[in-house]
């Protein structure tokens, strides 16, 4: 009998390739609900980087320091982002110079140049980078839980 006998008359599944498009969408939505819970309490509050008002994790916006359209390596960069409310993630103009100094404080003096550093160093990044992006923040969302 040959080894493969069993198989010849079912049918092998192909394994199916996302596309990119889904695993950028999945990356941002897994980094995006991680910013929004890594400072939260044990209720789910969370205080808006840019203005302080808290509330629940899930009404609140993930917010970036720096946006990178393309999927550059800051775009997952947990230092970027942050929890915000709708008011400074869209229409706050003082939200901005709020957000630098939480980064700064936060992170520590330079940060906030790093990041822009990064925002412009860097290739879009590839179907590889991001699957291992989503395991990263798999796992890191599982240490959170």
């Amino acid at each position: 009998m040959m080894p493969n006998a069993k198989l010849s008359g079912a049918r092998m599944k192909k394994k199916k390739i996302r596309s990119l498009k889904a695993l950028k969408n999945q990356a941002w939505r897994l980094m995006s609900e991680f910013s929004r819970q890594k400072f939260a309490d044990s209720f789910g509050q969370v205080s808006c980087v840019s203005c302080g008002i808290r509330n629940h994790w899930k009404t609140m916006d993930g917010g970036h320091f720096y946006h990178a359209s393309r999927q550059r390596p800051v775009t997952y960069d947990h230092r970027n982002i942050h929890a915000q409310c709708r008011r400074c993630n869209y229409y706050a103009s003082d939200a901005r110079i709020k957000y630098t100094l939480f980064v700064e404080s936060k992170y520590g003096t330079g940060t906030a140049e790093e990041l822009r550093m990064l925002k412009h160093q860097g290739k879009e990044m590839k179907r590889l980078e991001l699957e291992e992006t989503i395991l990263r923040l798999q796992n890191d969302l599982e240490k959170l839980s």
